[in-house]
């Protein structure tokens, strides 16, 4: 792409890489880990000025049964003498009501930002998709949640 002296690099991170989960931070690790990379790599084409674009795809939940896989494989180590024992089944429920309220029920969403980062000119840093769960990553960010 450098010698070409165009081209487009797109990272699929996740919102998750913004705004971690409890318990989960191997997962939201690796995503920050790929948005800090997007972006460093975006810095330096820049710096290059070579006309290769890179951007993240962050998508949010998306109903496909990965969240419910993930969340639920921490509750396995989860024994009696966790010090979360006595939360467990707390967490476990109010999880599975904030993705049955969140989660998206398709992936048009990803796709349509996919497309736009790939089509655009000079792509933006970062796309989140549904956009309503990028609305609450923002707010939360703001507010320093």
């Amino acid at each position: 792409m450098i010698e070409r002296k165009r081209g487009t690099v797109l990272f699929v991170s996740s919102i998750a890489g913004r705004v971690p989960m409890p318990f989960l931070m191997p997962y939201s690790m690796t995503k920050f880990a790929l948005s800090a990379a997007g972006a460093g790599l975006r810095a330096e084409m820049d710096q290059l000025g070579k006309n290769v674009q890179v951007a993240l795809i962050e998508p949010g939940a998306i109903h496909t049964g990965f969240n419910q896989s993930m969340t639920a494989r921490k509750y396995e180590w989860m024994g009696a003498q966790s010090y979360f024992a006595g939360q467990a089944a707390r967490m476990k429920s109010r999880e599975a009501r904030i993705f049955e309220l969140i989660e998206a029920r398709d992936t048009r969403a990803v796709v349509a930002k996919i497309v736009k980062a790939t089509e655009a000119t000079r792509p933006r840093l970062r796309y989140v998709a549904p956009w309503p769960q990028g609305v609450v990553v923002r707010l939360a960010r703001v507010l320093g949640v």
